[in-house]
């Protein structure tokens, strides 16, 4: 599917009568956007998680780099939180920092190059090395990798799977809820479920 083609088919199903408006004004309004100058990060390491989360999101294209970085750059500058983290973790904004930095000190003690210079099997390498603690410990600051590497997947995940595009090209159809839910039973489909399906999840193939 074109990318036109599959940008306006979207945004086409959001505005339908499937959706109450509230819910497709929000999605339209997390498709449509962009950010362009980080409030919190600077621009390398914008650009930095931005490449993480494409590698821990498995994604072969740059699409989603922006908006998951973005909305982590966005909920740093707010002082925005989910009201908890582990004692051996730094506020948010100082481990996301810390986190950064020290992946980069890996990459160059490994590779010779920041992260963002590596290849994708040498960039799995390093992430892999921060969720086991496997790495030199001068490159890592004080506090734990390990749950640095949790948070860090736990909120790209989150904001991944709240794109409106991913949620419809993995046949969700949550959204969707203004003609009810009656084929709840094992295995049962819902005829909005197979329509998602046949649209998005098996048009659809990396940009």
């Amino acid at each position: 599917m074109k990318k036109e083609n599959a940008k306006d088919e979207i945004i086409d199903f959001l505005k339908s009568d499937k959706l109450t408006e509230l819910t497709s004004t929000i999605l339209i309004e997390r498709f449509n956007k962009k950010y362009s100058n980080p409030r919190f990060f600077s621009k390398d390491y914008f650009v930095l998680l931005g490449l993480i989360a494409q590698r821990l999101m498995g994604e072969k294209s740059t699409k989603f780099n922006n908006q998951i970085a973005g909305s982590i750059d966005e909920r740093l500058s707010l002082h925005q939180t989910d009201g908890w983290r582990y004692d051996e973790l730094p506020p948010d904004g100082e481990m996301y920092v810390g986190g950064l930095k020290g992946i980069n000190k890996i990459s160059n003690s490994q590779f010779q190059k920041d992260f963002v210079a590596l290849i994708e099997s040498q960039q799995n390498v390093i992430l892999l090395s921060v969720q086991k603690e496997t790495f030199p410990k001068a490159c890592w600051p004080s506090f734990s990798a390990k749950l640095f590497f949790e948070e860090i997947l736990a909120e790209c995940t989150e904001i991944y799977y709240s794109l409106p595009e991913v949620q419809l090209t993995i046949g969700y159809a949550g959204m969707a809820d203004i003609p009810g839910w009656n084929e709840i039973k094992l295995n049962e489909s819902e005829e909005i479920e197979k329509e998602i399906y046949l649209k998005f999840q098996k048009k659809t193939s990396d940009e």
